[in-house]
């Protein structure tokens, strides 16, 4: 049941994708999507982007000042050197 709901959503999205690539012209297009987005979609990528770079960037920097794994998966507790 499982690979169904895999296959039918990497269709959709092959789906998106294509429907999407007869839009985009050229790089612009690309970036500022044609200025044609509402307010709520600007917004909630803006904050994914700053949620995934704090994700990526801030949990590295406690490890680097104190030398001590945090975010292993395999540790229940951050183990310091």
């Amino acid at each position: 049941m499982l690979i169904w709901f895999v296959v039918v959503y990497l269709l959709v999205s092959i789906a998106i994708g294509l429907y999407a690539a007869t839009r985009v012209h050229n790089a612009k297009d690309f970036a500022v999507a044609g200025r044609s987005l509402p307010l709520p979609v600007v917004t909630a990528t803006v904050f994914a982007t700053w949620f995934g770079a704090e994700a990526v960037f801030g949990v590295s920097a406690p490890s680097s000042r104190t030398a001590c794994v945090v975010s292993s998966p395999t540790l229940s507790a951050p183990a310091c050197a």
